[in-house]
């Protein structure tokens, strides 16, 4: 499948995506094969959307960064599909958020989305709320800083390096820890 992707689909515009997303999601189905887990439509439907929403981020930063015109070496891709690009990437990350409020639903044993897409878990609700509004806050950053052409190196490098971010993780650790000692 990498031999495919480096020599043929690397440069069809669009199929490179897939190919990138499919490699993510291989990852995670081969860890859920080792570890014996059983992974639902749902979850499998949550990260193929994040992921794909993140490649499209990822291109689009390249892009940004490089000022890509058409038929340039770099990329099938150039400015003139920026446009598209942040639909798609806003598309993903909205059906990810949509599938992970259907998580939520489904964990406080709701039958309005008895759609069997996911398992219980005994996550803590008010976690999943305060993670889903902290996923909304963070997609909609994102969204802006792309839109605004405000990342000015590497899309994962940035996030890597981004304070916000980690604020964002710090306040999910410590309420994970005071919510275990109380």
């Amino acid at each position: 499948m990498i031999f495919i992707y480096n020599f043929f689909a690397k440069k069809i515009k669009y199929l490179d995506l897939i190919f990138l997303n499919n490699f993510y999601i291989i990852r995670i189905l081969y860890g859920s094969y080792v570890f014996k887990i059983d992974l639902t439509i749902g979850f499998l439907i949550f990260f193929i959307t994040l992921f794909m929403g993140l490649s499209l981020s990822k291109r689009v930063t390249q892009i940004q960064i490089n000022q890509l015109k058409p038929g340039n070496s770099i990329l099938k891709y150039s400015l003139d599909d920026l446009r598209y690009l942040l639909k798609y990437i806003l598309v993903f990350f909205s059906i990810s958020l949509v599938s992970y409020f259907f998580y939520i639903i489904n964990n406080f044993n709701s039958y309005i989305a008895d759609l069997n897409l996911f398992k219980v878990t005994n996550h803590p609700k008010d976690f999943l709320i305060i993670l889903l509004f902290i996923f909304i806050i963070w997609i909609v950053r994102t969204m802006k800083l792309l839109r605004n052409n405000l990342i000015d190196k590497d899309f994962y490098k940035f996030f890597i390096k981004d304070k916000f971010s980690y604020l964002c993780l710090i306040i999910l650790i410590i309420y994970l820890i005071i919510s275990n000692v109380y």
